[in-house]
């Protein structure tokens, strides 16, 4: 579990780490990836966010809601390890953690660089509309 969380996820654990700051740390990286998911599946007034909802695919829409039900659900059992500090829950929050990640990790990879594609393009036809 240690080389998942430092080669994966970028978590660094030092020998006196507890499980319960590391599992805080993960958690913090996954809420973060969630809220992004959140913007590109259900855009709120943000122009940023409406456009890059409108410039990914619809076969990366649907990968992203797999993650985004997936990042709840550890979400969910990071939140049951906190309040019944019980290791077995902590334990099967990692679990469920690195099981789930390789459905995250890909299709945010994928929407981000649909979006940053994006960008790229309405970039460049402002530039030409500009001068042109």
């Amino acid at each position: 579990m240690k080389s998942f969380l430092e080669k994966e996820m970028g978590i660094k654990i030092s020998k006196d780490c507890k499980k319960e700051d590391i599992a805080k740390k993960a958690w913090e990286k996954i809420e973060e990836i969630g809220k992004r998911i959140e913007g590109l599946l259900y855009p709120d007034s943000s122009p940023a966010e409406m456009f890059e909802a409108e410039n990914i695919s619809k076969a990366t829409r649907k990968e992203l809601a797999k993650s985004y039900r997936i990042i709840n659900k550890i979400k969910n059992m990071y939140s049951i390890a906190r309040i019944t500090n019980n290791k077995k829950e902590y334990e099967e929050f990692f679990k469920e953690l690195k099981n789930g990640w390789k459905n995250i990790k890909d299709p945010c990879i994928k929407a981000f660089r649909e979006a940053i594609t994006a960008w790229k393009k309405e970039f460049k036809e402002e530039k030409e509309s500009y001068f042109g």
